[in-house]
């Protein structure tokens, strides 16, 4: 209701009918844990069991497109920094023996 109120008062526009087949896709967050069977393959509701290439811990993305369905990954990467080791070599080119 706040959004169709926003339409007749101002800043928002009436809500759009959002037609199926359109935009189809759905997200499984799964609270940060994978979503895996077996490990190199996701059973998601409906659809039945995507294989991958590889084991997924990451938010993933489902979607359609021209009857063909899609994964999408999204990974929170950390990097850490190692410290760099110098050693010095040093030679002496000067002398003649």
């Amino acid at each position: 209701m706040k959004h169709l109120r926003g339409s007749f008062n101002g800043p928002c526009k009436y809500p759009r009918f959002k037609k199926k087949g359109k935009h189809d896709s759905f997200t499984i967050d799964n609270c940060g844990k994978p979503i895996e069977l077996n490990g190199w393959s996701h059973k998601l509701p409906f659809i039945g069991i995507v294989k991958t290439y590889e084991p997924m811990e990451a938010r993933t993305k489902k979607s359609r497109q021209a009857g063909d369905w899609y994964l999408s990954c999204s990974y929170e990467f950390h990097s850490t920094t190692t410290p760099k080791k110098t050693h010095v070599v040093g030679v002496d080119l000067g002398l003649k023996t």
